[in-house]
């Protein structure tokens, strides 16, 4: 919760004046108190159990939630931030990128080009196969058009709406976003930078990275 009141203030700080939408998980994750804080400062919080369609016997916590915010947020564009994510230059800008306007979506690649992100026996029985080389996709930030997009984002409710199985054969919810758009055959906007690290130099010198840039 902290995390995401830095973020709001830091958004707001360089000049970014969207609208803001929160989703939690219930009454344990946020309270009232930091609802009401929250909505004081203009975001529209949502307790993910009160949506339509959102059955309360689904343990949903963390990452899981991120597929039904997208597709329950009231925009029909929107930029994804982890509540750790903190933006230096305002995201609106993403919008009018070529990235987005070519393909609908904005992803940025993670640190690993691990082969083996997932089985590649399941990805098989999709038709699907590994692409030689392919970083793995960080899922901390992405723009997306709901409309363009709407075939993956059906595939990655439903892949987050079976956790436990689809978990098992990947490494969480980044590699459901990847998986999604692959069965909806859609097009992946990925930056072609890979990310950097930021750190601290420690009393000998060594770099020690804390922070993904």
């Amino acid at each position: 919760v902290a995390n995401a009141y830095v973020t709001l203030r830091m958004l707001r700080r360089i000049g970014c004046s969207l609208p803001v939408e929160l989703f939690y998980a219930d009454e344990s994750e946020m309270s009232a108190e930091v609802v009401e804080l929250l909505e004081g400062m203009g975001v529209v919080c949502y307790n993910i159990y009160h949506l339509p369609n959102v059955s309360s016997s689904l343990p949903l916590r963390g990452f899981q939630i991120k597929a039904f915010a997208v597709v329950f947020s009231s925009f029909e564009e929107v930029i994804w931030l982890d509540s750790d994510v903190v933006p230096l230059r305002n995201p609106l800008e993403l919008f009018s990128s070529a990235l987005y306007s070519a393909h609908g979506n904005v992803f940025w690649q993670d640190w690993s080009r691990d082969p083996h992100w997932i089985s590649r026996d399941f990805l098989a029985a999709y038709g699907l196969r590994m692409e030689d080389g392919e970083r793995e996709l960080e899922a901390g930030q992405f723009a997306v058009s709901k409309r363009r997009a709407w075939r993956a984002l059906q595939v990655v409710l439903y892949i987050n709406s079976h956790f436990m199985h689809f978990y098992r054969r990947m490494y969480g919810d980044k590699d459901s976003w990847r998986l999604a758009f692959k069965l909806a055959r859609l097009p992946l906007g990925r930056v072609a930078r890979a990310a950097d690290a930021v750190g601290l130099l420690d009393p000998s010198g060594r770099f020690c990275g804390n922070t993904m840039m």
